[in-house]
C-alpha cells in the first residue's frame, strides 16, 4: 500500500531551464528560445511564445511520499510568526496549563476563539473536562512564564496564578479571554478547542508583545504599542 505521508524532493529541470540565465533582483528564469519551447512542451500556454521576457519559475521542492515531511513542515511553519499564549484551566489538584501560539481569533458573532492541543495533552483534556479555559496573551517580560507552561519546571511558581471569578489567569499579561468549551475537532495529532468567550479583561495600554518565530522566542523593536 502507498503511503499517504509526504516528503519533498527537488524536483528535475531539463538543460534549458537549468542553464537559463536568472534575473539577479528577482531570481526568475528568463525566458529563452529554450525555454519557451520546453514551456510549450510543457503546457505552459500560447501566452509565453510571444512574451519578451516572461519568467517561468525556479527550481523548487514539492512534497510527494517519504520521511522528512514532518520535519520540513514544522521547520517551514516555524517561519510564521505568532504571539505566545498560555492556556489556564482547573485540574484535580489545582491550576493547569499550556503554552500555545496555534491559537487564534475564530468569530466576532459570537465571540469565539480556538487553540490547538497535542492529543497527549493533559491540559487540553482537563480543558475539555472542566469545560471551561482561559487564554492569556503573554508579554515580552514574561518569558518565563511561557518555558514554565512549556513543560520547564523552574521559572514561576504556579500558585501565582490568580482568578477572575471561576477562571484561573496570569497576572500581568497583555490580555486575557475568559471561555467555555463550545466544540471540539479532531486534528490528525491534535484536538482543536473552541472556546465561547464569555469574558474578556486587558490593561488600558499593551506592553511589549512575546513572539514566537522559528523555534525562538522574539519581541519587536521598541516602540509606542497599542492602547484601549
Amino acid at each position: 500500500m502507498r503511503s499517504s505521508r509526504p516528503v519533498y524532493r527537488d524536483t528535475t529541470f531539463p538543460d534549458a531551464i537549468r542553464h537559463a540565465p536568472v534575473d539577479a533582483m528577482t531570481g526568475a528564469v528568463r525566458m529563452t528560445d529554450a525555454t519557451k519551447a520546453f514551456s510549450r512542451e510543457a503546457g505552459a500556454g500560447s501566452r509565453e511564445e510571444n512574451a519578451s521576457e516572461c519568467e517561468v519559475a525556479t527550481p523548487f521542492r514539492f512534497y510527494s511520499n517519504g520521511n522528512d515531511a514532518s520535519l520540513m513542515f514544522r521547520r517551514l511553519m516555524g517561519r510564521f510568526a505568532t504571539g505566545v499564549a498560555v492556556v489556564l484551566t482547573a485540574g484535580e489538584q489545582g491550576p493547569i496549563g499550556l503554552t500555545v501560539n496555534s491559537f487564534t481569533s475564530l468569530s466576532l458573532d459570537p465571540p469565539l476563539l480556538l487553540f490547538c492541543a497535542r492529543n497527549e495533552s493533559r491540559a487540553g483534556r482537563a480543558a475539555i473536562a472542566c469545560g471551561s479555559f482561559s487564554v492569556n496573551i503573554l508579554s515580552d517580560a514574561q518569558r518565563h512564564i511561557s518555558g514554565y507552561f512549556a513543560g520547564r519546571t523552574e521559572g514561576w511558581d504556579i500558585d501565582a496564578c490568580g482568578r477572575h471569578r471561576h477562571w484561573f489567569t496570569i497576572p500581568d499579561c497583555n490580555a486575557a479571554m475568559f471561555c467555555e468549551v463550545a466544540n471540539t475537532y479532531p486534528g490528525g495529532d491534535h484536538t482543536i478547542i473552541v472556546g465561547a468567550v464569555r469574558e474578556i479583561v486587558g490593561p488600558p495600554t499593551a506592553k511589549q508583545p512575546l513572539l514566537y518565530h522559528e523555534g525562538r522566542y522574539s519581541a519587536l523593536p521598541l516602540r509606542a504599542v497599542g492602547t484601549v
